[in-house]
């Protein structure tokens, strides 16, 4: 599916900025720690994803509450970071923009997009906004994208990834591939035509099976780096890549949300390694 896919969001975009005056003791690690975004009214929230064995004595980080899933823990921390507002709101706004990677790194946070070369003065003027806004952002790229593989072959060291497929069935006879925006307010995707020939436009996904599913994942705070599906002769195969360390809370969300979703079928789950070569 993603062979298709890889570069028809043609662009990309990357800026750091500092985190500030936050007390995490591992802000400033050499290496790179995975983030997650969630708003709750007028507040923002970053999800750390911090792995144990990179901690030394973890314990001390009780403090912090800080929720387990396996070798990794997710302390959620307050920010008053604006920027973070503006681009969900980008992300909703810009037809073609999707976030590609977030992360922390030596007390910076990174934030990489892609979108279409259609869409160019949108994010000119978004990059436009944040400078006005934040005279610590340091623009890193604004070019060619390198393609959403090479974006997950970025991520995976990070985050070891899963990729789970499963497929459900459809009424009518479709053509066409959709990539979930990763919000859900509003929920919407980035419609492709099936054949290679370029990027289309922005899809409204609120009533469709999976709808409950993506919304239940987003409020339980599971990020899911990409979600695709590929609608063909009544039939729609779908391709999740959720952290390893989070595919179980992931499908317990699935076979609860798609429980009636027409003759909906698990397919397989496999590292991102194994099936990498399927994409």
């Amino acid at each position: 599916m993603l062979a298709n896919l890889d570069r028809r969001l043609d662009m990309s975009l990357c800026f750091s900025t500092p985190l500030g005056s936050s007390k995490l003791p591992f802000l400033n690690e050499n290496e790179p720690i995975p983030l997650d975004m969630h708003f709750h009214k007028d507040s923002t929230f970053l999800n750390f994803f911090v792995e144990k064995s990179a901690l030394g004595e973890y314990e001390i980080y009780n403090y912090y509450n800080p929720v387990l899933f396996g070798n990794f823990m997710m302390i959620a921390q307050k920010f008053v970071l604006r920027e973070l507002r503006i681009i969900h709101e980008k992300i909703a706004s810009i037809p073609s923009m999707v976030l590609g990677g977030l992360y922390t790194i030596k007390g910076n946070m990174i934030v990489d997009f892609r979108f279409h070369n259609s869409d160019t003065q949108k994010v000119a003027d978004m990059v436009k906004l944040l400078v006005s806004i934040n005279a610590g952002i340091s623009v890193t790229k604004m070019g060619r994208s390198d393609g959403i593989r090479a974006k997950l072959d970025e991520i995976d060291p990070r985050a070891p990834l899963t990729v789970v497929k499963f497929s459900y069935g459809e009424e009518g006879n479709h053509d066409y591939v959709w990539e979930w925006k990763g919000i859900v307010d509003p929920l919407g995707a980035i419609s492709y035509g099936a054949d290679a020939s370029g990027y289309i436009g922005r899809l409204d996904i609120s009533n469709t099976p999976i709808a409950p599913l993506l919304r239940s994942i987003v409020r339980d705070q599971i990020p899911v780096p990409a979600y695709f599906e590929n609608h063909h002769s009544g039939r729609v195969q779908s391709l999740a890549i959720v952290p390893t360390f989070l595919t179980v809370p992931f499908l317990i969300r699935f076979f609860d949300k798609t429980e009636k979703v027409s003759d909906i079928r698990l397919e397989s789950i496999e590292t991102y390694g194994e099936a990498r070569k399927d994409l």
